[in-house]
């Protein structure tokens, strides 16, 4: 347990990788788990260009021990400039990986990992 005495499971927040072809936007991303429950915050963006609502995109990975034990989806608020207030699923597979998909007609340049948290293997 962490802090001492503590009666849930607490982590300080750890860097989240960001996935090749992306950037830092903003705060960094990281995770934090507190029980059985993980917190996601921070930015990410492509190199070059904007996301488009072509495909899933992986953004990043978390380490091992924040993978959760199945996939999960939330809604994450996008903060682009102008386009504040736009959403993306935000997924998180069981090998860590962090993937979005915007909705139609959402194109954005960086997606904030904001209202997203998900569960652990134990």
């Amino acid at each position: 347990m962490s802090p001492a005495g503590a009666t849930t499971y607490e982590t300080a927040w750890t860097d989240v990788q960001i996935a090749s072809g992306h950037e830092l936007s903003g705060q960094k991303p990281q995770v934090k788990r507190i029980g059985k429950v993980i917190y996601y915050r921070g930015g990410i963006k492509p190199l070059s260009g904007d996301f488009t609502t072509a495909a899933l995109v992986t953004v990043g990975e978390v380490p091992a021990e924040f993978a959760p034990s199945y996939w999960q989806r939330s809604q994450s608020v996008i903060s682009a400039g102008g386009n504040v207030g736009k959403f993306a699923t935000a997924q998180v597979d069981a090998a860590g990986k962090i993937i979005i998909r915007l909705s139609p007609g959402n194109e954005v340049a960086s997606v904030e990992l904001k209202n997203l948290s998900g569960y652990t293997v134990d």
